[in-house]
């Protein structure tokens, strides 16, 4: 699945996904990660600078409680591409943030477990010191996971 950040429900396409994928079955996730809080989403480039700043406030939030154990998909209410009609840049469209570990934690509740993660290799600073603690050890790069359902 290469589209979770797209859809506006994405708990409900992982849900349901995991409800159909047979026993032993594989589920490929690949994704941009966007767990770091100081990213701006390109689909909210048309919106004022105070929403976005007051976005990147909730973000931050979101940001803590992953680190304490709490997870939730933040929605872009209203893209881009829906406000204006055009798409011009990556992610225009983007419907989710998506976060590593939350998509691993969802998938986890539903009965799969993960199979494997592939990590970027040259990974330097404050991402491989981030990489450390457990609610960010797959920070960083793009989501490309295997999760088997037992």
């Amino acid at each position: 699945m290469f589209s979770l950040e797209h859809v506006r429900d994405p708990k409900g396409l992982l849900r349901e996904c995991a409800r159909v994928l047979k026993r032993g079955g594989f589920l490929i996730v690949l994704a941009p990660n966007l767990e770091f809080p100081l990213a701006w989403p390109t689909a909210l480039r048309h919106k004022s600078f105070l929403y976005r700043a007051w976005f990147h406030i909730v973000r931050m939030r979101d940001y803590v409680l992953r680190l304490v154990g709490f997870s939730a998909f933040r929605v872009v209410k209203e893209n881009f591409t829906d406000r204006t009609g055009r798409y011009e840049r990556k992610d225009d469209d983007l419907r989710v943030l998506i976060s590593s570990w939350e998509v691993m934690r969802f998938l986890k509740a539903q009965g799969l477990s993960l199979a494997e993660f592939w990590k970027e290799r040259d990974v330097h600073g404050l991402r491989c010191f981030a990489q450390k603690l457990p609610a960010l050890q797959w920070y960083g790069g793009t989501l490309a996971a295997a999760f088997r359902k037992s």
